[in-house]
């Protein structure tokens, strides 16, 4: 995803081209389908869209508030089935991938920078620039647990068994919470913020990336 205004689809090996995919405005995030076949983007053109992998045809485009609705974040569902999107709009939203149907919207004080699935699909974990990170049921939009933080969040991941939490924020720190309570678990302090964060495949350790 690019400042240019386009997605691209790359041969690993080769680096040649195989697909083109094109916004109105930057393309802030991308991610593939499960299966390969699709890829979503996010766009500070307001819209969310799926595209066919091989080919760079739109399959579903999901809009945003036309005002402030730059797309900051977006992830497929386990299954392919779903795409959730974070948005300046202050929402995050979960659409059907074929059709661009809103299934659920959840809402922040302000714009959304992080989401994820949880690993299977049934929730989906926002962060912030309110300082808070919360938990969401996927397909009714019902808050589960509310995690605060001092400052903006920049990054969300859920652990592969669902049972945790990671986020990163302004403030320097990352950390880990129950995802069904709102409990902190662990916090880790950098010298600046928290930009990236993800959990080891086994959900023993953190890696997180920071300004300092």
């Amino acid at each position: 995803g690019s400042g240019d205004g386009t997605a691209r689809v790359w041969e690993a090996a080769s680096g040649r081209e195989v697909a083109r995919m094109t916004h109105a405005s930057t393309v802030s995030a991308v991610a593939f389908s499960p299966d390969g076949r699709y890829v979503v983007s996010g766009s500070y053109d307001n819209t969310a869209r799926v595209w066919e992998a091989a080919s760079g045809r739109e399959v579903a485009r999901m809009t945003h508030a036309h005002n402030f609705g730059g797309v900051y974040a977006v992830a497929f569902s386990p299954d392919g089935r779903y795409v959730v999107s974070g948005s300046m709009d202050r929402t995050a939203r979960v659409w059907e991938a074929a059709s661009g149907r809103e299934v659920a919207r959840m809402t922040h004080g302000s714009l959304v920078y992080a989401v994820a699935f949880s690993p299977d699909g049934q929730y989906v974990v926002s962060g912030s620039w309110d300082a808070t990170v919360r938990v969401w049921e996927a397909a009714s939009g019902r808050e589960v647990a509310r995690m605060t933080h001092g400052d903006m969040v920049y990054a969300v991941a859920f652990s592969p068994d669902g049972r945790y939490v990671v986020s990163g924020d302004r403030d320097g720190t990352a950390r880990v919470w129950e995802a069904a309570s709102g409990r902190e678990v662990a916090r880790m302090t950098h010298g600046s913020r928290v930009d990236a964060v993800a959990f080891s495949p086994d959900g023993r350790y953190v890696v997180s990336g920071s300004m300092d």
